[in-house]
């Protein structure tokens, strides 16, 4: 977390993990508490082609013909933000590809 209260993380919780990702994110929240003001996302699309699950979400949805402003609200990260008071989601800068191609997403979740 940054003087800010912005805070940014990576989450590498695929099959097979000893941790979920959700119970990482909860125990990250209520260490910075109400301190935190805002969640920087930067959804990279795998290389290698595992799982990558905020920007195969979205990618899913832009393919059925959402907008990404609409489909990043269901992404991985935001559903659980979501649960803490952090409703307000804006699409950073310009994503790199295409709608159901995207391959790099920047996004911050604010209260």
């Amino acid at each position: 977390m940054n003087s800010a209260g912005v805070v940014s993380f990576a989450i590498e919780a695929g099959e097979g993990s000893s941790v979920r990702g959700t119970t990482y994110f909860n125990a990250m929240m209520d260490f910075f508490g109400v301190e935190a003001t805002a969640i920087d996302c930067l959804w990279i699309k795998s290389i290698n082609d595992r799982p990558s699950t905020n920007i195969d979400k979205v990618n899913e949805l832009t393919a059925s013909g959402l907008t990404l402003d609409d489909a990043v609200q269901h992404a991985w990260t935001v559903t659980r933000a979501a649960k803490r008071g952090f409703c307000k989601v804006r699409v950073m800068g310009t994503p790199k590809g295409s709608p159901g191609a995207y391959e790099r997403i920047e996004a911050r979740i604010e209260k």
